[in-house]
């Protein structure tokens, strides 16, 4: 009889003990779930606002660089445009107003043939005007063979050749400005022009004008 009532209060401690052990761990895991769920839940909205600023930035960065290229056009288009002073008249001639050669180098471009032209006008430090085609004598069959001027200098754009402005019109043959010469051009009292028909003698040499 002893015996029986000693296994009895034996089962009933197991249970107790299982029941006690299974509570533990419910209580256990319910304590993980809500330390972990909010913190998932936090992380998912990090990653998610990390991503939309990672959206904003990159769409800003678009835009700014749009805006760069486009403030870089703009600034290419005026370039250009400010550095002709030339028109054409009703003769298709070239027409240079000499109050508007300077010692800054003017590239003035003309149309009227099959093939872009530009002439360079300056006014040289001893006071006369000088004028040229923009490509080179030898090298405008690359295509790069005109210049750029930058205080003071040109620069040929296909073999690098620099010379002073001062040397414009005045040196025929070699890496410099195809020189217009006096009798290719008529000077007045206000205009430099320059014919179609002597335009149309050196359209050849812009064959193959890149600039």
């Amino acid at each position: 009889m002893n015996k029986k009532k000693t296994n009895y209060t034996n089962k009933k401690g197991e249970k107790k003990y299982i029941i006690l052990k299974v509570t533990s761990g419910v209580i256990l895991l319910v304590a993980l779930l809500t330390v972990m769920v909010p913190q998932l839940s936090k992380n998912k909205q990090d990653t998610n606002k990390d991503k939309t600023v990672y959206s904003e930035n990159t769409d800003t960065s678009k835009a700014t660089q749009d805006e760069i290229d486009s403030q870089s056009t703009d600034t290419i288009d005026n370039e250009t445009e400010s550095t002709s002073i030339a028109s054409i008249d009703n003769k298709d001639s070239l027409v240079i107003p000499i109050a508007s050669v300077t010692d800054q180098v003017s590239f003035n471009p003309y149309n009227k043939l099959n093939n872009t032209m530009e002439v360079i006008a300056v006014k040289a430090s001893d006071g006369t005007i000088r004028t040229a085609f923009n490509t080179c004598q030898v090298c405008n069959g690359s295509g790069r063979g005109y210049y750029k001027e930058e205080n003071g200098v040109l620069t040929c754009q296909n073999c690098g050749n620099q010379f002073s402005v001062d040397d414009i019109g005045m040196i025929r043959g070699g890496c410099n400005p195809v020189p217009i010469s006096d009798d290719e051009k008529k000077v007045t009292d206000t205009s430099i022009i320059i014919s179609k028909a002597t335009l149309k003698q050196y359209e050849g040499i812009f064959d193959n004008w890149k600039n």
